[in-house]
């Protein structure tokens, strides 16, 4: 399997050229809030990432950019 390169957050190829998204179950419960400034701050916290950190998603949700 490859890793693109190009393309962050965890997408994966096969040998034979399918492609899938691997999603973290933690990411979609932090952008599941009803609380919409929650949400804003998680959603930018997420689009300022490479390489998703849980830890700093969760500390954006609490409001602790």
């Amino acid at each position: 399997m490859n890793l693109y390169k190009n393309m962050p957050f965890l997408w994966v190829q096969n040998k034979i050229g399918l492609s899938w998204q691997i999603t973290l179950t933690s990411l979609i419960e932090l952008l599941s809030y009803k609380n919409s400034e929650k949400v804003g701050s998680v959603y930018k916290a997420f689009l300022a990432m490479k390489k998703i950190i849980i830890a700093v998603l969760e500390k954006a949700a609490k409001g602790n950019q």
